[in-house]
């Protein structure tokens, strides 16, 4: 079966307490993990890469694949994805957002822990860049 291929970053300032979130500009309205889809012949780290910078002009220098998960429904044209899952450690970030997002914040990311995210988020708090 068809499956869009998309990448998605988890984004923390230097020191790891802050986490960033995009929101969308298109249905569906919300806030989400930046990122995107995966262009023919492109490898997923540089899917991310491009993703940041073209979404809020973020150059990222240090990243980490961290997860690979399928989803079979999803809320973005119901269509299933499989989505890798990068880390990402920035610096001095001057955020400038693309049409595709209307607002992004920053927020503690203690406030991430849950039964799903907490092996991702230990790995941020240990990562070493």
């Amino acid at each position: 079966m068809w499956h869009r291929k998309t990448v998605r970053a988890y984004i923390f300032d230097l020191d790891k307490k802050a986490f960033l979130l995009g929101k969308s500009s298109l249905p569906p309205v919300g806030f989400h993990l930046p990122g995107g889809g995966i262009n023919r012949k492109e490898k997923s780290e540089d899917a991310v890469k491009r993703e940041l910078r073209e979404e809020l002009n973020i150059l990222p220098e240090n990243i980490m694949h961290v997860s690979y998960q399928y989803s079979r429904k999803t809320r973005v044209l119901w269509i299933p994805h499989a989505e890798d899952i990068f880390l990402v450690i920035v610096r001095n970030v001057h955020i400038k957002l693309s049409w595709e997002l209307s607002e992004s914040k920053w927020i503690d990311s203690e406030k991430l822990r849950d039964k799903n995210n907490q092996d991702l988020i230990d790995k941020a708090l240990n990562f070493k860049y």
